[in-house]
């Protein structure tokens, strides 16, 4: 499948900034690192559950803490409950997996929930060959993923990868996803394109302001 999105990443820049998105990034590194320091003296044969929770914990509060730095209204830190946040039209949430697929996502009832509101944008991923333009999404839900290696010998301390994922409404296949710092490059060709523009005058205009130097 194309992972790349058609119009879906240019809702995610023109509705979150590039700031917000090195916050969240640099909070979910950070969770993970600390949860990697709470549980390395654990029992070998407790390290992979002990550490799967640690991550879930820190990586939340981390995530939740970035979100509201960002101002970005998070939801509040309560137990196993996924925590939200909202820029634009977009609603931002996480989930760790191990193998950066969907089954981990899926089990989550709320998760499911949140992806439901991404029916709408599924046209402008894949568009149909004989669908009409859809009007501009009322909401997109995007999902941050942080990918960890199977076994807890490899890099215990931190995702292999953070990925930023825009899942169908049913949550059985990615619309989008990309690296993270793939998608932070998107933001400076936006910024190159948007300083590329200028005004260019009639020539009828040109040939006037000419004449009034001239003069």
């Amino acid at each position: 499948m194309d992972m790349s999105g058609g119009e879906i990443p240019k809702l995610i820049v023109s509705n979150v900034t590039r700031g917000a998105l090195d916050s969240i990034s640099e909070a979910l590194y950070a969770g993970a690192n600390q949860a990697f320091k709470d549980s390395k003296n654990r029992a070998e044969g407790h390290l992979p559950s002990v550490l799967g929770l640690a991550r879930h914990f820190w990586m939340n509060e981390t995530f939740y803490e970035a979100l509201a730095g960002s101002g970005l209204s998070p939801s509040s830190l309560a137990g196993n409950r996924i925590v939200t946040g909202t820029s634009g039209i977009v609603t931002i949430a996480r989930f760790n997996t191990k193998e950066a697929r969907l089954e981990k996502g899926r089990k989550s009832k709320s998760r499911l929930k949140l992806a439901e509101a991404n029916r709408i944008v599924e046209s402008l991923a894949q568009p149909g060959l004989f669908d009409s333009r859809p009007s501009a999404p009322i909401s997109l839900s995007a999902f941050f993923v942080a990918s960890f290696a199977a076994s807890p010998q490899i890099l215990p301390d931190r995702p292999v990868k953070i990925e930023v994922a825009v899942p169908s409404g049913s949550m059985d296949k990615w619309l989008f996803c990309e690296a993270i710092e793939h998608l932070m490059a998107r933001y400076e060709v936006a910024v190159l394109q948007e300083d590329r523009a200028r005004p260019k005058l009639k020539a009828s205009v040109q040939e006037r302001d000419v004449k009034g130097d001239a003069s």
